[in-house]
């Protein structure tokens, strides 16, 4: 690579550590110096003459050279060979590159650092600080003789900031000032004018000099940046002081967190928005100044903000760390590159490699960040370049971000843990000699910083922060997040430190350490007094030296000998101190010490079963350790009493191994008896294929452990499956929240919406990745059509994959392989019965089978409530013969029936007379869905009472929890402790409502609903909330929500609807909101506020979903049901007006939808004000109007002054503020802007992403509109790009016909055009065509647009005919919908004349393009692309007629135009220039 400087206006640029080089580029002329510089100098020169004349090459201690006596050494002069120009930025020895290989980075004495003879001063060594002759022990410097023989080394007089006085200079050429509005100026031409018309006018105002550049400091907050705060301060202060700036601001940026960097203001947690540091017009730099080593520069984290930043305006890192140590950082990723500019505009500009050799071609979509150290020689030839003002180069070191970066994935392989030795080995490999025995140094004290900076400042002052800074970056020790100053050294690390250490060395260090801590410590005080030789006391240890003592242990076990007594002693008493507080700990706890005993008793308990413990044998095998369904085992004393031996059969062994991903599984029953046969008919069957679990045909009701059955299989074979997930299958919505869950614990990239997630998990699942071993449980499910779409279809490397069914539906033939379960076999009841009940004789146990029927459900809970009752066999057999002849003067239920009644009426008796609150809970739960209960639920008490028992326990947790206890203690429901939840079996719940009179059955129901909505989240659109609303919605679907009165329930309804949308389940929303509509219009009317609400969120709905007949039938009736409420319903009835205003425009009526627009506007602002949220919502939906029908400059005006409203009623990122920024960059680009529009719309992605995430719909059509601007910017290849992602993941979402998937087909199939790949072109133009014309009808405006861009591509492919028949019929059809002078009209005339054209009829094309040139400059403006387009197309009608001078006359204008309207390097230029046609493409307006 060359060696010579970059030029940069014709000057060589500073880029090397040649201090007169970089002087001479920094010289500023006087004119742009600011006043007060200039008044500052000569005040300096009157007062201070001695520092005005004081030159940067002056030795600043010459008071000490005078004083001793000598006289002062003027430096030699420079060799020739230095007087070189300097490189292009600094470069370092092989061994110090960061961009070299980097095999042995360890520096020796004589390598030409700084302090040391014979060396050469480092690039980027700031100026020499003051050197003074040193010897060890600090001898008179009158004794040292000529001060030549003597190496020079850093002072030890007290620093009083870092030396960064050169960095201002580097800053000087950013000074050069720009017209601006903040310094207007009398305009003599203008105000002499105004003066003549009317000598009362004020004078004309015009933009004067001022600042051309604004400012922001990040300052990287991270623990480790505590090592640079005198820098990082001193460097903040001279920027702030620095007067060139318009506007500077200082800024935190937290980078400890390796998922996130935030900023905030310093001194305080209010955060700041990334986002907000963005500046389009490029005139804000953002400087970050850090050292590179937190866990977000680790992670990619800030890289995607600097990413951001550096694709709008000029963003540079500064560190602090030196360059030879970058490699130790997230830095080390830095490329050499060539920034190249021309101009004055403040864009980022073009970039190459500078050393291309073996490089893959650059990317023009990367983002080049510099990356310079914070010195004068570096900073100064990259602001020397941003303020060239003609073509320029220069070269930096510079990070390469995508446009579209990914933070690296954690690696699923930890890396192996290093043993302390290998740390210290390696660190002794790449540390610097200096650094090194600065560890040796620190391994003797406390990691705080302060005491590191004095005990390095007493012990190694010739070492700065950059070898403490490298100290810290190493592997030896470790942040603590708690205190940004403490640091704490890997376990065993200090002491091999010490090893290598001399003792001399560690002595001198721990007797500095003791000093230095002895003001504030009895154990510092004490320690030096030993060390001094003095009788000390006896050490002791106290919790608050603990960590002194463990450090001064350690360092006298290193030096052994004579300290090797006290280091026992000391390690002594820290164990019994280690022993003394644990014992009081546990004393203060209550826990007593657990001892082994012989005879104590193993109790197995799962926080998450409904059982109780279940006493068995002692267990010490591997399957009764915690399983995959996190069985605790627990130990407890005997009782002192004598306990009656008993011996249980052991639980069958549980899988050893776990699942990779294991999720939503129920708890095990522990108590799951017999059923071996049927286990292994399953296991045999899912061999074949999809088995389903089914109850047999005498018992279809269910009950018969169907789920307990596939449960069982599940905890015994789940070694075999890296996979297995249990689904709720009763609804389909259960279903999908299900897989949504599995697709986040695959991380799969997509975001928490069903409408991705699920086709990503089947996807994952069908193709085997990342795992091929799967089972799914779908339980409970309905039917095989309501599962069926749920299912991953085969696939070759899914073989591994299985799929249980439980269902009480015996239709699954077709589907999957059946097993049926029938009731117990009669041992398999006694056994259940006896293994509780071990007292119970197996004729007793035999009776109480025979009378339950050998109903598994039955059994269970009879064998539960005998357990806890104690009560005899005979007892409980009368109590069941009564509840049976209740039962049956009641109703004539089936036998089944009536033996599940029976035996649950016996338990719930005696719960009522127990603890009512207990059997009010059940009857409340009774009315949720037969799915898990967040006990959350019961703790928001509702606004009304329920029942006094009851409302008791809602208001105090301690009676809750007393009757949830009772609940569990009699197996009335399942209590999973792991998920804090209730479930019941739907047989209890039939039960439970049976025995309740109508009055019960409607006050629990209604308590059921209040509950429910006392606890729902309120705001349906935040992702954070849809978990919640995902486990109400079985609910609220169950208990009959719909059908209550109280408002917010229904208030619950509507958002349960709502959710369901935003979720991405938009036909579950569907379906839900129009069977609650249906019900409310008949019950309250359709003029009912309620209704009309929950009437609006239905319309959206079938809105998005393209449903545009349905939808607009729906607006007409609430417009209708609005207006009959009269002049109280002026709100609803201007929201029913626009939806309706939107079913205009969805039938492409655009001027209709407009004037409806309009009048909802002036009455909105006649009502409300301009500034009113509501008024804000009709002016946006104006602008849309406005665009559609062409009015780019009023839709400007309105969406900007929305925008501004929005900023400040919700925040940038809101989502009302987000769809009006889009708007603004809408009108921008349509008006013309094409950069200002892609700019923008980076931006609104950005933004759409880090609020909605990646794949969700509003991302994605920001994404499409990004696509449309780059493509209108002249970057075809990026918007291909676009293009076609946005189209593939809306066509996956919505499919084909949907509106979305429409654009961005269309905008998919221009850009094919536009990269010259007319085949696709043409067959993905012809598709989307058609599809139009069938979802809008063939006179749609968007139709018409989808011939008109067609046309185009026919063209292009010579069927010329086509083309212009086509243009032709789309001119006719636009003209109708939208009138003359619309856009598209004007687009299509425009093609229609280079059809004319083609065909060889030049005098009729110049007769159409010459009409349609004056139509659009009335339209769009004179200096609209479009109006130069078709003077480039008028040029080449007057060429083909022969009219040269005025073809030349008009081609120029045109080229000159298009260049200043896009750039000279836009696509659109270059045809022009070339004499090529331009073609104008049309995008529907969304």
């Amino acid at each position: 690579m060359s060696d010579q400087p970059p030029k940069i206006n014709g000057r060589v640029a500073a880029g090397g550590p040649i201090r007169a080089s970089a002087a001479a580029a920094s010289a500023v002329p006087i004119g742009e110096l600011h006043p007060r510089e200039i008044a500052d100098a000569l005040w300096l020169a009157a007062h201070h003459p001695e520092i005005a004349a004081r030159t940067d090459d002056q030795d600043v201690l010459t008071e000490h050279t005078a004083a001793a006596g000598r006289p002062r050494q003027t430096p030699a002069p420079a060799p020739a060979e230095q007087k070189a120009p300097p490189p292009r930025f600094p470069r370092r020895p092989a061994d110090q590159d960061p961009l070299a290989p980097h095999s042995d980075r360890k520096t020796h004495p004589d390598d030409g650092r700084p302090g040391h003879a014979g060396g050469d001063r480092r690039p980027t060594e700031p100026d020499p600080l003051p050197l003074i002759p040193l010897t060890d022990d600090l001898t008179d410097l009158t004794d040292l003789g000529d001060p030549g023989s003597l190496h020079p080394i850093r002072a030890l007089h007290p620093q009083h900031g870092p030396p960064l006085p050169q960095l201002t200079r580097a800053l000087r050429p950013l000074r050069r000032p720009a017209p601006t509005s903040r310094a207007p100026q009398v305009d003599p031409d203008a105000t002499a004018e105004r003066l003549a018309v009317d000598p009362g006018l004020p004078p004309a105002m015009r933009p004067g000099p001022g600042p051309r550049w604004h400012a922001v400091l990040l300052l990287d907050v991270a623990p480790r940046m505590a090592v640079w705060r005198d820098t990082t301060e001193h460097a903040a202060r001279l920027f702030r002081q620095y007067g060139g700036f318009g506007d500077f601001r200082l800024l935190h940026l937290d980078t400890s967190r390796p998922d996130s960097a935030s900023v905030h203001w310093p001194g305080t947690a209010h955060p700041v928005s990334p986002k907000r540091l963005l500046d389009p017009g490029g005139r804000t730099l953002v400087l970050v100044l850090t050292d590179g080593l937190a866990p977000a520069w680790q992670s990619g984290a800030v890289q995607a903000h600097l990413a951001s930043w550096g694709r709008h305006q000029p963003t540079a890192v500064l560190s602090v760390v030196p360059q030879h140590l970058w490699y130790r950082t997230a830095l080390h990723r830095l490329e050499r590159v060539r920034l190249r500019a021309s101009g004055d505009r403040p864009g980022p500009g073009s970039w190459e490699y500078a050393e291309p050799t073996g490089r893959t071609p650059a990317h023009r979509a990367d983002t080049v960040v510099p990356v310079l150290e914070l010195s004068e020689e570096w900073l100064l030839p990259w602001t020397t370049f941003l303020t060239g003002t003609g073509p320029r180069w220069t070269e930096v070191a510079a990070l390469l971000l995508p446009r579209t970066s990914r933070r690296p994935a954690a690696s699923v392989r930890q890396p192996r843990e290093k043993s302390a030795a290998e740390r210290v080995a390696l660190f002794r490999v790449w540390a610097s000699a200096d650094t090194f025995q600065l560890a040796t140094r620190l391994a003797t004290a406390p990691l705080d910083l302060p005491v590191m900076t004095a005990l390095q400042r007493r012990t190694l002052p010739r070492t700065g922060p950059e070898h403490l800074a490298e100290f810290l970056m190493s592997d030896l020790v470790t942040s603590d997040p708690a205190d940004d100053g403490y640091f704490s050294f890997h376990p065993g690390v200090r002491e091999e430190v010490l090893a290598a250490s001399s003792r001399h060395a560690t002595e001198l260090a721990t007797k500095v350490v003791a000093e230095l801590l002895a003001p504030h410590s009895a154990a510092a005080r004490e320690m030096l007094a030993y060390l001094d030789g003095a009788t000390a006391s006896k050490p002791k240890v106290t919790e608050e030296d603990r960590h002194f003592r463990e450090i001064e242990c350690v360092v006298l076990r290193s030096l052994s000998g004579a300290h090797a007594r006290r280091a026992r002693l000391i390690g002594q008493l820290i164990r019994a101190h280690e022993e003394s507080t644990q014992q009081m700990s546990e004393s203060t706890r209550g826990e007593r010490p657990i001892a082994p005993h012989t005879e104590s008793y193993g109790i197995v308990t799962e926080p998450n079963t409904s059982e109780a413990p279940v006493l068995a044998e002692r267990l010490g095998h591997a399957d009764t350790g915690t399983s995959p369904g996190d069985a605790t085992m627990v130990t407890a004393y005997p009782d002192t009493g004598s306990r009656q031996e008993i011996t249980l059969s052991r639980p069958a062994p549980l899988s050893t191994v776990r699942p990779l991903v294991w999720g939503n599984m129920p708890p095990r029953n522990l108590v799951f008896t017999g059923r071996e046969d049927l286990l292994q008919r399953l296991e045999r069957e899912l061999r074949g294929g999809p088995t389903a679990v089914l109850p047999h045909a005498l018992h279809g009701l269910g009950g018969v452990g169907k789920s307990q059955l596939a449960q069982e299989y599940v905890y015994r074979q789940a070694g075999q499956y890296d996979i297995v997930w249990w689904i709720p299958a009763e609804r389909p919505t259960q279903i999908a929240q299900a897989l949504v869950e599995l697709a986040h614990r695959l991380h799969l990239p997509v975001s928490s919406e069903a409408i991705t997630a699920v086709p990503a998990v089947l996807e994952a699942l069908r193709t085997g990745n990342p795992y091929s071993k799967w089972l799914l449980v779908f339980d409970n499910a309905e039917s095989p059509e309501a599962v069926q779409e749920f299912f991953p279809s085969s696939s070759e490397n899914s073989s591994g994959g299985s799929i249980i069914i439980t269902s009480r539906n015996p239709q699954w033939n077709t589907l999957a392989r059946p097993l049926e379960v029938d009731v117990f076999e009669r041992a398999e009841s006694m056994q259940l019965l006896q293994r509780r009940n071990p007292d119970l004789s197996d004729e007793e146990a035999d009776q109480l089978a025979h009378v339950l029927g050998d109903l598994p459900l039955a059994v269970e809970q009879a064998s539960a409530w005998r357990a806890e009752t104690g009560m005899p066999a005979a007892e409980y057999l009368r109590l069941f013969a009564e509840k049976r002849a209740e039962l049956m003067t009641v109703s004539r239920p089936t036998h089944y029936e009536q033996t599940v009644a029976t035996a649950w009426n016996v338990s719930l008796d005696h719960l009522a007379s127990k603890n009512p609150a207990a059997l009010q809970l059940l009857q409340i739960c009774a009315y949720f869905a037969p799915e898990p209960i967040a006990r959350s639920l019961f703790s928001g008490a509702p606004v009304q009472p329920i029942a006094p028992d009851l409302d008791r326990a809602l208001t105090d947790p301690l009676r809750l929890a007393r009757a949830i206890r009772e609940i569990n203690r009699y197996s009335l429901a399942k209590i999973d402790h792991r998920n804090n939840s209730i479930q019941m079996h739907r047989l209890v719940q039939a039960v439970l409502i049976a025995r309740m009179t109508e009055e019960q059955q409607q006050r629990m129901r209604h308590g059921a609903h209040l509950l429910l909505a006392a606890n729902a989240p309120r705001d349906p659109r935040d992702p954070d909330h849809w978990s919640r609303f995902g486990d109400l919605y079985p609910h609220v679907v169950e208990s009959g929500a719909i059908d209550s009165e109280v408002g917010n329930v229904r208030q619950l309804v509507i958002n349960t609807a709502d959710y369901l949308y935003y979720w991405g389940d938009h036909e579950s929303a569907r379906e839900f909101g129009q069977k609650a509509y249906e019900r409310w219009r008949e019950q309250y009317g359709e003029s009912d506020q309620q209704t009309l609400l929950l009437c609006r969120s239905l319309w959206y709905v079938l809105w998005r979903m393209g449903r545009y007949g349905e939808a607009a039938a729906l607006s007409q009736r609430m417009l209708a049901a609005v207006q009959a409420l009269g002049s109280d319903a002026e709100e609803e009835l201007l929201s029913t007006m626009g939806s309706v205003a939107v079913d205009r425009r969805s039938h492409g009526d655009f001027r209709g939808a407009l004037d409806i627009a309009r009048e909802v506007h002036e009455r909105a602002v006649r009502a409300y004000g301009e500034e009113d949220p509501l008024t804000l919502d009709h002016t946006h939906n104006l602008a849309v109007a406005l665009r559609a029908c062409g009015h780019y400059r009023e839709a400007l005006d309105l969406d900007e002054e929305t925008w501004r409203r929005n900023v400040v009623i919700y925040g940038e990122e809101a989502y009302d503020t987000l769809l009006s920024e889009m708007g603004l960059a809408l009108d921008r680009r349509e008006a013309g802007d094409y950069a200002l529009g892609a700019r923008m719309f980076e931006e609104i992605v950005d933004k759409y992403r880090n609020v909605f995430g990646e794949m969700n719909p509003h991302t994605l059509r920001a994404l499409a509109r990004l696509a449309v601007s780059r493509r209108k910017a002249g970057d075809h290849q990026a918007a291909y790009d676009l293009s076609l992602q946005a189209s593939k993941a809306l066509t996956d979402r919505y499919g084909e016909r949907s509106p979305d998937s429409l654009v961005a087909s269309l905008s998919l199939s221009i850009d094919l055009r536009q990269l010259n790949n007319l085949d696709d072109a043409l067959k993905l133009g012809e598709r989307t065509r058609d599809l139009y014309a069938e979802v809008f009808g063939a006179q749609h405006p968007d139709s018409v647009a989808a011939d008109i861009d067609l046309a185009i591509t026919l063209r292009l492919v010579n069927q010329v005919e086509d083309a212009r028949a086509l243009n032709e019929n789309a001119l006719e059809r636009a003209v109708r919908a939208l009138g003359e002078d619309h856009p598209t009209v004007l687009v299509c005339a425009a093609n229609l004349a280079s059809d004319r054209y083609a065909q060889g009829d030049a005098a009729g094309a110049l007769e159409l393009d010459q009409r349609t040139l004056e139509r659009i400059k009335t339209t769009l403006g004179d200096s609209h692309p479009t109006a130069f387009a078709l003077m480039n197309n008028i040029a080449s009608d007057l060429r083909a007629l022969r009219r040269t001078e005025e073809a030349e006359a008009m081609h120029l204008a045109a080229v000159q135009g298009l260049g200043d309207r896009l750039g000279a390097a836009h696509p659109a230029c270059t045809d022009a220039e070339a004499w090529r046609r331009s073609n104008c493409d049309a995008d529907p307006m969304p």
